[in-house]
């Protein structure tokens, strides 16, 4: 299992509030000092971040301070209506 922080959160479309692209970081062994580190993997999109969580990965938001990465809470995904006047809002939906 692999871990990821998501550090930074952003819309890749301006006049959108969603967030879908996120500054993300990853915990690898250093070859050379044996020891594990965060490294930058970059602005990673959702899609990504699913898959990772499709994985089993563990996905956290974090902090960098003083150099170290402080941990957050557990990232989940899930689905919204995008224009909150539907006439068929998801939680309106019978479970049947």
């Amino acid at each position: 299992m692999e871990k990821y922080r998501i550090v930074e959160a952003r819309s890749s479309v301006e006049e959108r509030d969603l967030k879908d692209e996120f500054k993300t970081y990853k915990r690898e062994l250093n070859p050379t000092t044996k020891k594990y580190e965060w490294n930058s993997k970059g602005w990673l999109s959702i899609h990504t971040i699913s898959d990772y969580l499709r994985n089993g990965d563990e996905v956290r938001t974090g902090k960098i301070v003083d150099d170290m990465m402080k941990h957050g809470e557990a990232v989940e995904l899930e689905l919204r209506i995008s224009d909150n006047d539907s006439d068929y809002p998801l939680s309106g939906m019978p479970n049947k």
